[in-house]
């Protein structure tokens, strides 16, 4: 076994005929490696030649290996990015939603600009827990900050759920009819440990003890662990309890609002409804 190793080893270093550099012609042998006992190795390979033709096709060579590799990275984090997209599954209303060609209402400029701040600045954002409370009157394209901050998260794959507060209950619904295969603590845990959670208009929904205890369960569970969280509504403290509380306590109504303001930077939202327009 030892023999056959070392005759297999000697294979490898026999003389090779010496080589012309096809762009110059000079004469080029093989490279030779000393060991700390004087002995002298030859290597399978030879001397790399200086002249200019030489060096470009290997600035060549290399060029191409670096986009070659670019190429593959760009295909992987597309389909990353993909991957979180169609888990995400936006509405088809706003699948074109994003940063860019987003209407700013008149004198609304701030919201875009904390809005597109937090997306730049996502990764100090996400190690503080610390979310967006985007609130105002209908038609200031609340919606569609929200769903444009998930497409731009999900392009830095980070994994989003993007959700109106009503779908988020009609899951949990589903959940416990037994249409989904899944149990009610796994689906709370999906919502509780997500990159990043979007709830939008929050309070459109129809309000029971049982989905305030839902929501509570949700945005308590992120608020301790630290897991940023946007909401948007059409109300801002006082009125959202008030309208959370509707047909509930207002104790848990108070809280809600309580770890919002403690979990999300205010952004609150002015302008006309361009709806209307």
């Amino acid at each position: 076994m030892e023999q056959a190793m070392k005759n297999g080893l000697e294979s490898w270093f026999q003389p090779l005929p010496d080589q012309k550099c096809p762009y110059c012609g000079r004469i080029l042998h093989q490279l030779t490696h000393t060991v700390a006992s004087g002995q002298t190795y030859l290597l399978g390979i030879y001397e790399i030649c200086d002249c200019e033709g030489a060096v470009r096709r290997r600035e060549q060579t290399a060029a191409a290996k670096a986009k070659q590799e670019q190429y593959r990275v760009e295909q992987l984090h597309q389909g990353k990015v993909d991957k979180l997209l169609k888990a995400m599954d936006i509405p088809a209303r706003y699948t074109h939603c994003t940063l860019q060609n987003y209407s700013v209402p008149p004198g609304d400029q701030r919201a875009l600009e904390m809005v597109s701040a937090y997306v730049e600045r996502f990764g100090a954002q996400r190690k503080k827990g610390m979310g967006l409370y985007l609130h105002g009157a209908n038609g200031l394209g609340k919606t569609h900050l929200a769903y444009a901050i998930a497409r731009a998260l999900c392009e830095k794959e980070h994994a989003v759920i993007c959700k109106a507060a009503v779908d988020i209950l009609l899951d949990f619904r589903a959940v416990m009819d037994g249409a989904l295969n899944e149990t009610e603590y796994t689906a709370m845990r999906a919502y509780v440990s997500a990159d990043l959670l979007v709830v939008d208009d929050l309070g459109k929904e129809h309000v029971t003890d049982w989905s305030l205890a839902q929501f509570f369960g949700i945005l308590d569970g992120r608020y301790r662990q630290m897991r940023p969280t946007i909401v948007t509504t059409n109300y801002v403290d006082d009125a959202l309890i008030r309208r959370l509380a509707l047909q509930s306590d207002r104790e848990t109504a108070t809280g809600i609002v309580s770890r919002l303001h403690g979990m999300a930077y205010d952004v609150p939202m002015s302008g006309k409804d361009y709806r209307s327009q």
